[in-house]
């Protein structure tokens, strides 16, 4: 396993990748640190994304060490923790709703996106960001 600090400097991204960024968002940077792990034919990372003035930083576990790429600077060590029974652990996690279609998994905005096409960039991104708390509620009334 790999543990691995990976930092985006946005004033470096060329136009093009910056144009991208804005307009895919958050879509833009999973497909850019998937570039990555190229050699892995399954998702075998886990990562969470923090916003600094003027980077974003991914902090990444992983069962390969990530590639080189000219996106991003990357720190890696590997990582093998020692964990005992007891030892409690605290995490962040940001989860990805999916829907599943014909067998298949989607990403429920994008989802959302092609099948109410009128709807705004806007009202998707502030979808994105109320549904993990409506979710929630609704979850915990129905208990």
């Amino acid at each position: 396993m790999y543990y691995s600090r990976i930092t985006l400097d946005l004033a470096k991204l060329p136009p093009g990748r910056l144009k991208e960024l804005i307009t895919k968002g958050s879509y833009a940077l999973h497909q850019w640190v998937w570039l990555l792990f190229t050699d892995d034919e399954t998702r075998k990372f886990l990562f969470r994304e923090e916003e600094g003035q003027g980077f974003l930083r991914f902090y990444v576990l992983s069962e390969n060490a990530p590639t080189k790429n000219d996106l991003f600077q990357i720190e890696t060590k590997e990582f093998k923790p020692k964990l005992r029974k007891g030892d409690r652990l605290i995490f962040s996690l940001r989860a990805n709703p999916t829907v599943c279609r014909k067998g298949r998994r989607y990403d429920l905005f994008m989802d959302l996106k092609k099948r109410v096409p009128q709807l705004e960039r806007q009202d998707l991104l502030i979808l994105q960001r109320e549904f993990p708390a409506v979710s929630y509620s609704r979850r915990q009334e129905a208990r």
